[in-house]
């Protein structure tokens, strides 16, 4: 969508408000053509997972001592910005040498990513699998409305 084709729109549907005033002001849309219907999340889909299950699924991934895991759910892509995490993680492992990051997902910039861990030597901190991790980390910084997800993770504890 651009500026030029929400003339022909009558109404729009935005999933919080943060992605309505973003498309409003990038767009130039008038924010009363604008409904916000956020998406409905049961928090209790996140909540009550049994320690036993965690450590559990710690040791199946080999993540005992690992500390902090990082886990991106989505898809590989430029507008996700998995590339970012990537660059930083050399600064991250300075602080946290047992750091470990878990993608779990697929998309076109894949084989990029896997390309630049292994041209930073970061290939024992980043895995492309994963079924689970204690910490949630979110590299989105060109789409909004995903500030739903940092509330989906807060849940989950």
């Amino acid at each position: 969508m651009d500026a030029w084709s929400c003339r022909f729109v009558t109404h729009f549907h935005a999933v919080s408000q943060t992605a309505r005033d973003s498309n409003c002001r990038h767009l130039g849309v008038n924010p009363a053509r604008v409904t916000v219907i956020p998406r409905g999340r049961d928090p209790q889909t996140y909540l009550d997972v049994p320690a036993d299950v965690v450590e559990g699924l710690r040791r199946e991934l080999k993540l005992d001592g690992a500390y902090p895991v990082l886990l991106n759910v989505g898809r590989i892509i430029d507008q996700k910005g998995q590339r970012y995490l990537i660059r930083a993680l050399p600064a991250v492992l300075k602080r946290f040498p047992q750091a470990q990051v878990l993608f779990a997902g697929d998309g076109w910039m894949r084989s990029r990513l896997v390309e630049k861990v292994d041209l930073l030597g970061l290939r024992r901190h980043v895995r492309f699998f994963v079924r689970g991790a204690p910490v949630f980390e979110l590299a989105t910084p060109l789409a909004p409305g995903d500030e739903l997800l940092i509330v989906q993770a807060l849940s989950g504890g």
